[in-house]
């Protein structure tokens, strides 16, 4: 009995030096590698003259704008119509925490607007900025020069930058941002906007961790929180938000939890296997627009998008 005894004491032992190993090195990984696991920056030579760099649609502009800390940011503009006006929408579109503004032309969701026999398109219903964050793309910067707050003051710069460029004061812009651009956007509405559009956007960085695995401690030790629903909470503008129930990288239960959190007016759309990393197709892209072009969304809607 005694020899019984002494086994499951060994055992209990063993079994908590597992956990406790177990906690130590996921913390280590945690506070050691979290820009790893965070970010995942698809970097180009920035180098390259700007008339150089590769154009992701045939009228979309090459720009670049500085940072607060003076780098040099570069991201994709278009508008779609031949000049701006004070009825033009501006969008600014903030992408998630991999790749690069390259792959964001499908976010661009509307259409130039036709021409006229002398080739002009008149005034542009619509102007949109897609930039990339330091250590993204063209634009300047390490890996090592990322967190949270680095990416706040990015989208805040390219926000002064289309905001002077449509000639409308800051709180004119529209926010627009996918998975972690959606947190991104969520911080910048803060400082106000007309209104939101959130795109498979989770409830907090540290949440998401945890939905993958309960029991890793990245609520205690996470420094890049990304704090959405939070956010969404003091809020009081229209939001626009999709998610999709197959999402493999920020789980359909993190949507909806930030979308609880938001006040009305609000609007819910379900996406049909689009999973995470898509494009807009033609249903949400309609979505988009009847959203940004009405005066008032629907009051906690939900529909689905096929």
């Amino acid at each position: 009995m005694n020899t019984f005894k002494k086994i499951l004491r060994y055992l209990f032992s063993l079994f908590l030096g597992v956990v406790v190993l177990f906690y130590l090195v996921t913390s280590a990984v945690i506070l050691t590698c979290e820009t790893d696991l965070v970010f995942h920056p698809h970097k180009l030579d920035d180098k390259t003259p700007l008339e150089e760099r590769p154009q992701i649609l045939p009228a979309a502009e090459n720009i670049e704008f500085t940072s607060d800390d003076g780098l040099k940011l570069h991201g994709y503009f278009l508008q779609s119509g031949s000049f701006i006006d004070e009825n033009t929408i501006p969008v600014l579109y903030c992408h998630g925490n991999g790749g690069n503004c390259l792959y964001s032309s499908g976010w661009f969701f509307f259409d130039l607007q036709p021409a006229n026999d002398s080739g002009d398109r008149g005034p542009s219903k619509f102007a949109m900025l897609s930039f990339d964050y330091r250590a993204y793309g063209f634009s300047e910067g390490k890996k090592a020069d990322l967190s949270e707050n680095a990416v706040y003051s990015d989208a805040r710069a390219a926000r002064k930058w289309l905001a002077q460029k449509c000639a409308k004061s800051e709180r004119e812009i529209i926010l627009m941002g996918h998975s972690l651009g959606g947190g991104v956007a969520s911080e910048l509405a803060k400082d106000g906007t007309p209104k939101l559009i959130l795109c498979s956007t989770f409830d907090s960085v540290p949440d998401t961790a945890q939905s993958y695995c309960p029991i890793l401690p990245a609520k205690l030790l996470m420094k890049n929180r990304f704090a959405s629903a939070e956010k969404l909470a003091k809020l009081n503008v229209p939001i626009l938000q999709f998610h999709d129930p197959v999402d493999r990288i920020v789980p359909y239960r993190n949507g909806l939890r930030l979308h609880v959190a938001a006040n009305e007016p609000k609007e819910f759309v379900i996406l049909n296997r689009l999973d995470h990393n898509y494009a807009p197709n033609a249903a949400m892209k309609e979505k988009i627009i009847t959203f940004l072009t009405q005066n008032h969304p629907a009051q906690g809607e939900t529909e689905k998008v096929k």
